[in-house]
Parts: C-alpha cells; structure tokens; sequence
C-alpha cells in the first residue's frame, strides 16, 4: 500500500517494511496453496501436476510483468516528465497491482477446505489441533 502514495520525501524503511510483510504474506500463501492442488491427487497424476503448476506459475509471472510494464508505460507517456509526473505514474501503476491482486483473490475463494473434502471422502476432518481424528 505505501506504494502507492509515494512522494519526493518517501520514507525508504516504510516502504522496505511493506516489502517484508508482503514477501510473508506470499511466501505464507504458497504451501496452503500447493498443498490445496495436490490434495485430491492419486500419486501418479503427481508429476504432470507439478509441471502444469510450474508452467502455469511462470507464464502467468511473465503475463503480469507485462501487463504492469504496459501499465507504466501508458502512465509514463500519460505524465509530465518531472518527478512528480513520474512518482504519480509508478503509484497509478502500483495502484493497478492491487486491483490485479484482488481480482486474484476471488478464485482462492473457491478452493477446497480440509473439511470439504473430509465430507467428499466420507471421512471426518482431523480435529484442527493437529491430532488425529477419534478411532470407531
């Protein structure tokens, strides 16, 4: 967010802090998210998995990269050269990131949750301490 608002008298260990906690954030997100696609496949159906995630990881890496750089470019183009043309383009183009991120968040929504697919499987959840679910 402080990106966004970034003027000539940035507070440089804001914006590295915000850094920090977004690179937790995401590097928090990955395993559920991994462990979500795998978690209803057989062990064969594993490799193709993994390539199709990685495949889809980097082109996806690749597409937004490239649309936040035509982003920029528009905005740059769209500015007054100075600095504070500049400072604004880069917070528009941040701004448009946290669209994109957001419009990101919807499908993750819609993955599946340890009791659901409990409940698919016919079998009761683990107990969300970690133990394991009671014996009949």
């Amino acid at each position: 967010m402080p990106y966004l608002f970034v003027d000539q008298h940035v507070n440089e260990v804001l914006l590295g802090v915000s850094l920090l906690v977004r690179g937790a954030g995401l590097g928090g997100l990955i395993i559920p998210l991994n462990a979500s696609a795998y978690q209803e496949l057989s062990k064969d159906a594993v490799p193709g998995a993994t390539s199709a995630i990685n495949i889809v990881l980097r082109v996806g890496a690749s597409f937004g990269t490239a649309i936040l750089a035509v982003i920029l470019q528009h905005e740059l183009t769209s500015h007054a050269a100075s600095t504070d043309g500049q400072l604004t383009a880069f917070g528009n183009t941040f701004f448009w990131t946290l669209i994109l991120t957001a419009a990101a968040l919807i499908p993750a929504f819609f993955l599946p949750t340890k009791q659901a697919a409990a409940k698919a499987a016919g079998t009761p959840a683990a107990p969300a301490t970690g133990q394991q679910p009671a014996a009949k």
